[in-house]
């Protein structure tokens, strides 16, 4: 059925069609993950970065829900725009580096562990890139 132009209007008013929000996207693909449906859930997150592109945040949380599933190559493409997007987000850049250590491309591993070690102001967490940066050289 087609709706005619004019009464779009008084559907937005009504609530009874409105636009779709990335972060209402989100947390539906978010609820599909978590009741099992990964694939599901990851479509959605594409969809919602599809929405909002330059939302680095939405793009982190499909980079970290892709590689909890074990989807590196999605992750890290993921992972990617979102520093492109906020090239100081440790979130990303740390999980990153460890994306690049599952895709066992180990130079862009090290070079992202050292952006984060410039990057991040917590001791521990330095601590921790260090150890890999030392185990990648």
């Amino acid at each position: 059925m087609k709706i005619p132009w004019a009464v779009y209007p008084f559907l937005l008013w009504t609530g009874s069609l409105r636009a779709e929000s990335a972060q209402d996207v989100v947390q539906q693909g978010l609820s599909e993950v978590r009741s099992g449906d990964v694939e599901r859930g990851l479509s959605s997150l594409r969809r919602a970065a599809q929405l909002e592109p330059g939302n680095a945040s939405v793009w982190i949380t499909l980079g970290l829900t892709a590689q909890e599933a074990r989807r590196y190559d999605d992750a890290r493409d993921a992972l990617e725009r979102a520093l492109q997007q906020a090239p100081r987000s440790e979130t990303a850049l740390y999980n990153l580096a460890m994306v690049y250590e599952k895709l066992r491309d180990w130079s862009r591993a090290r070079d992202a562990w050292t952006r984060f070690l410039a990057l991040s102001p917590s001791a521990d967490l330095k601590e921790i890139a260090q150890r890999h940066v030392d185990r990648l050289e």
